[in-house]
């Protein structure tokens, strides 16, 4: 028996447990919304353990803390391009409703933008595939919609681009019955992210961007996508040659999926050994549902 697993110190006194783990997190800064990979993969564990107590707490100050941290921490991830499961992406959703709901929006507008983005683009990550997924979608595109009316109203075209991005994410995975209007709007989003989001102020969400792009000339139901494949191949190369598959492999292992698709519609080879190194990078990102169902859905086609 490990008498000081985290289960035992949690039942044995849970306060205690909750405020170790913000002091665990330290004094690290959430209000820009603006912390690095490491640090936000430094915190994830201590706001879950936090937030597990303090869930909609009335210690409203503490809740606080472990609330913004959970919520915000799984934003960065998100929109840093980096998986998040769905227990923490629905935590995230719950803790960014609490402070939604307990914060005044008039006195930190700032703030509520940020926590916009944190229901929003985790809402994005829980919404299932498909048709069962748009009312998911619809409300993470209302969150991010409001959010980006927030920041337009500020001098920041990088903070806005960042928005308009995950917008473009949200609109490029809905299944409408109308779908050409809704690619376009994607479209729209996407290439306005990418013209401020270029690769020397950030190689990742330039990338992210010219993968929507090859993703949407391929799926858009008014193109043909053998006319349109060899742009979708040249815009997923150019994500490839700007992310780094150590940093970032869920990324890059995006833009290998979005190059297999490309080069199986021009029936050019190469298609499954990049669905093969994609899967690879799935599993090195510690998605192995994920990477199982590409090989999946590879041999059977």
């Amino acid at each position: 028996m490990v008498l000081d697993s985290p289960t035992n110190k949690i039942h044995k006194d849970p306060l205690a447990f909750a405020l170790n783990a913000l002091a665990d997190i330290g004094d690290i800064d959430l209000a820009d919304g603006q912390i690095n990979r490491a640090s936000a993969m430094r915190v994830l564990p201590h706001a879950r353990r936090a937030w597990a107590v303090l869930a909609n707490t009335v210690m409203v100050e503490t809740g606080t803390r472990a609330a913004q941290s959970l919520a915000l921490v799984v934003r960065c991830l998100v929109m840093g391009g980096h998986p998040v499961n769905h227990e923490d992406a629905h935590n995230a959703v719950d803790a960014a409703n609490w402070l939604l709901t307990t914060m005044p929006h008039s006195d930190n507008e700032a703030s509520s933008t940020l926590l916009f983005e944190a229901r929003g683009t985790a809402q994005r990550v829980l919404a299932p595939s498909g048709a069962a997924g748009t009312a998911t979608l619809e409300k993470a595109a209302a969150d991010l919609l409001a959010a980006a009316e927030t920041r337009q109203q500020t001098n920041n075209p990088i903070a806005i681009a960042r928005t308009y991005l995950e917008i473009a994410e949200v609109f490029s995975a809905y299944a409408a019955d109308e779908r050409g209007p809704i690619v376009e709007r994607a479209v729209t989003f996407a290439q306005q992210a990418a013209s401020s989001l270029t690769p020397s102020v950030d190689p990742v969400a330039f990338a992210r961007c010219q993968l929507l792009l090859s993703g949407l000339l391929l799926n858009h139901p008014e193109m043909d996508p053998h006319e349109f494949a060899p742009a979708a191949l040249r815009l997923a190369d150019e994500a490839l040659a700007i992310v780094d598959a150590t940093a970032t492999p869920y990324i890059v292992a995006r833009a290998m999926l979005a190059r297999a698709h490309a080069l199986a519609i021009t029936e050019t080879s190469g298609a499954a050994q990049a669905t093969e190194q994609a899967a690879a990078l799935l599993d090195k990102a510690g998605l192995s549902s994920e990477a199982h169902r590409v090989r999946h859905n590879r041999s059977s086609q």
